[in-house]
């Protein structure tokens, strides 16, 4: 423990790395080994945060290096029993892994770059330990969202790499939402090739469907009539290629880049109506948002240089940037879901697990319980357990 805390405290964190990954790939004592992959991810995880952030490190590299580990040493020791030791260790987080690993893959698609495709399969590989997969996933797509709204022109092509493997790891139930969401934005990139808009200004629109996409708050904000306008062109567009479904405007995610004293600044339109708000004396309650949503806002304008504060008084100030992009207010970035929303998760997974079971029993009508389990894991490409299984035969039994 004392010699896993140091590799994050000294000045030699490369070379402590590399003897410890070492000693992995020699050691042959399974009891060993195990204890020690555990106590490496315990320190990654729950002890070194602040340390890591020092190194400019964070804990997906750190649970990749460790992965990466482990697979070197097929040679020397049962594999299968090494990969059991990381798994149910990094299973004991609470969740806490699941959603640094959906930032960490949104943090490596936005900065894309060639040589990050072999890196994916590594990414997929990780996520493959998680029995709260469901849970990755959502959070998944709470990014993929984010990044869907923010893209100006085609898909980059790491996207489609990643559901498509998530799809062949998980499966199409779990993944067809974001193929969904996919649709949609290229739906979107069609029209808005389609629609004439004013010289003046340049608008494109994201159509989000309800039952694929995050839920979104339905807030009415203040927009410019120029957008009102363009707006209508959308919608006409929109009919034109979509017979059925009709479309419920979202100002809330709108986002915009604008002028202000020859600098430019691109972001949501909140800091848009906020900056206009505030030039023209005007309310800020007139907006349309909660007094804490405006207090999330002008806080990124705020640490941003944009705005000063004295009290209740704001004041535009001298940028010294020729150019900003603005990140969301707190309460439309993606978040780490709620237990509640956690719950409704694993309760999904069960139903999906108790129906596999039915639809096996009704073709076998008779087998023993470790051919069932074993016939039932198959059906699954997620991290399937003993708990899991065994919940939801009792169930079976007694109803």
């Amino acid at each position: 423990d004392m010699y896993l805390n140091q590799i994050y405290e000294e000045d030699n964190y490369i070379e402590n790395m590399q003897l410890l990954s070492n000693l992995v790939s020699i050691t042959k004592n399974k009891d060993l080994i195990n204890l020690l992959i555990e106590k490496w991810i315990e320190v990654i995880v729950n002890k070194s945060n602040l340390a890591l952030k020092l190194k400019g490190l964070n804990v997906i590299e750190e649970l990749l290096k460790i992965h990466e580990s482990i697979l070197c040493c097929k040679k020397n020791v049962d594999i299968k029993e090494w990969g059991k030791a990381f798994q149910s260790t990094i299973n004991k987080t609470s969740f806490r892994i699941e959603f640094l690993l959906a930032k960490h893959i949104n943090l490596k698609i936005i900065e894309f770059k060639d040589d990050y495709i072999s890196y994916v399969d590594n990414i997929i590989l990780l996520s493959r330990q998680l029995e709260s997969i469901n849970v990755f996933l959502e959070h998944y797509r709470q990014y993929l969202s984010f990044r869907l709204l923010n893209y100006e022109k085609e898909l980059p092509k790491i996207e489609n790499m990643f559901i498509n493997k998530l799809t062949d790891n998980c499966g199409e139930d779990d993944t067809k939402k974001m193929v969904e969401m996919i649709h949609d934005f290229e739906l979107s990139l069609l029209i808005n090739n389609n629609i004439s808009i004013s010289n003046s200004f340049q608008i494109r629109f994201s159509l989000i469907s309800f039952d694929n996409w995050p839920k979104y708050p339905s807030i009415k904000l203040k927009i410019p009539e120029e957008i009102i306008n363009a707006q209508t062109n959308f919608q006409q567009v929109f009919k034109e290629k979509e017979k059925i479904r009709k479309l419920e405007w979202i100002p809330i995610l709108s986002n915009c880049s604008f002028q202000l004293n020859n600098y430019n600044i691109k972001g949501s339109i909140i800091y848009y109506l906020i900056i206009e708000a505030l030039i023209n004396n005007n309310s800020l309650d007139d907006i349309g948002l909660s007094k804490e949503e405006i207090s999330s806002s002008i806080s990124i304008l705020k640490e941003n240089n944009i705005i000063t504060q004295n009290q209740d008084h704001y004041k535009i100030t001298c940028i010294d940037k020729n150019s900003i992009d603005l990140q969301l207010p707190s309460f439309l970035s993606p978040h780490r879901i709620k237990n509640k929303e956690t719950e409704e998760l694993f309760q999904f997974r069960k139903m999906k697990i108790e129906c596999a079971i039915v639809l096996i029993m009704k073709q076998k009508r008779i087998l023993e319980e470790d051919e069932l389990y074993n016939i039932t894991k198959k059906s699954f490409p997620f991290q399937f357990t003993n708990e899991d299984f065994n919940e939801s035969v009792n169930k079976q039994r007694i109803s």
